[in-house]
């Protein structure tokens, strides 16, 4: 059996992977939950636009529809 002064052979590589866990799971939460943000906002103005529509609020539509456009453009 060999044996090594300093350290076990993996101990680097293992302390590596466990810093590496957190990023990865932060970055896909984050990216998970500005996913469902995007989701809901874009929904929202979809709702007003509609509303706005059925209502016949000119004023109303307007000012969705300009958010809308500058949401989808960013």
């Amino acid at each position: 059996m060999k044996r090594y002064k300093d350290s076990q052979p993996n101990q680097e590589l293992n302390q590596l992977n466990q810093e590496k866990a957190p990023f990865h799971m932060e970055l896909t939460a984050r990216l998970l939950l500005d996913n469902l943000c995007y989701g809901w906002n874009e929904n929202y103005l979809l709702e007003q636009i509609n509303y706005a529509l059925d209502t016949s609020n000119k004023k109303m539509f307007t000012e969705y529809s300009l958010k809308y456009k500058k949401f989808k453009n960013q």
